[in-house]
């Protein structure tokens, strides 16, 4: 199982970065996540619906067969240093938040959500 949650974070990582860097990519991402999950080597169960969204207050609940993917908010271009300009796509952007169950910014360990007491893990 942890392998499967570190092959998530990549592909979840890998998921973000794209949607950060390309607004067509990004509108595919919410029209369509489970394809766009799928593109990425993530298969979601049939009949199993998933959501992605973005400035949230609050982290909605997920259900038996609903999961919501917080798109975390892109860094400003002052926030990235230039080493991980450098190391593009093979450095992962965002990792699970065990604690609320949504995704954060491995560089400043803070929640997509936003509202996690618990920044840094």
């Amino acid at each position: 199982m942890p392998e499967q949650l570190a092959n998530w974070d990549y592909q979840w990582s890998q998921v973000v970065g794209q949607a950060w860097a390309d607004d067509s990519f990004k509108q595919r991402l919410f029209a369509n996540p489970t394809a766009i999950l799928r593109e990425y080597g993530v298969e979601t169960p049939a009949g199993f619906e998933v959501k992605v969204l973005e400035n949230v207050e609050e982290m909605p609940e997920n259900t038996d067969h609903l999961l919501h993917l917080i798109l975390p908010a892109r860094p400003s271009d002052e926030d990235l240093l230039e080493e991980e300009l450098i190391a593009g796509a093979g450095s992962s952007t965002a990792a699970y938040c065990y604690h609320c169950g949504c995704y954060r910014c491995y560089r400043c360990g803070r929640c997509g959500c936003g509202g996690c007491a618990r920044t840094k893990s």
